[in-house]
């Protein structure tokens, strides 16, 4: 089935739907324990976020941060810093302050996904919106974390 899918993937015309499912490929091949398997993917969908930005002038924090994610899993920490590093500039420069918010959020969650509790914790500090927003960002550390 997963060969259907990966053949399928070149066939879609929509960049953003193109890079979810190959983020999604390698998600599989990291919960796999084949890392060398995800890397590829990952490259993958980092060039159609490339693609993204110059088409459509768009940065699309969610599809960064998901790509950092799988970086880490496979073993790349440091490259995962770097963009999610890159994800929080583009995340913080929004205009929108509720777009700016949950993009700031998905940085966060990502920074905690990897371990990086602490700069999860700053980031998420830096969402403007109420209490309510804030409670579900730091709701889903807890959630996740078992306590």
């Amino acid at each position: 089935m997963l060969q259907k899918i990966i053949k399928a993937t070149e066939s879609l015309q929509d960049l953003r739907s193109r890079a979810e499912v190959k983020i999604d490929i390698a998600k599989h091949f990291n919960l796999s324990h084949q890392p060398d398997r995800a890397l590829p993917y990952i490259e993958q969908t980092l060039q159609e976020i490339d693609l993204i930005r110059i088409n459509e002038k768009l940065d699309d924090t969610d599809l960064l941060c998901k790509a950092a994610q799988q970086l880490a899993k496979a073993g790349l920490q440091d490259r995962s810093v770097a963009i999610l590093t890159e994800a929080l500039q583009y995340a913080d420069a929004i205009e929108d302050s509720d777009v700016r918010d949950y993009s700031l959020i998905d940085v966060s969650e990502a920074y905690a996904e990897i371990g990086l509790y602490d700069r999860a914790i700053r980031v998420g500090l830096m969402v403007e919106d109420d209490y309510g927003r804030v409670w579900r960002l730091f709701d889903s550390f807890f959630t996740r974390s078992g306590e």
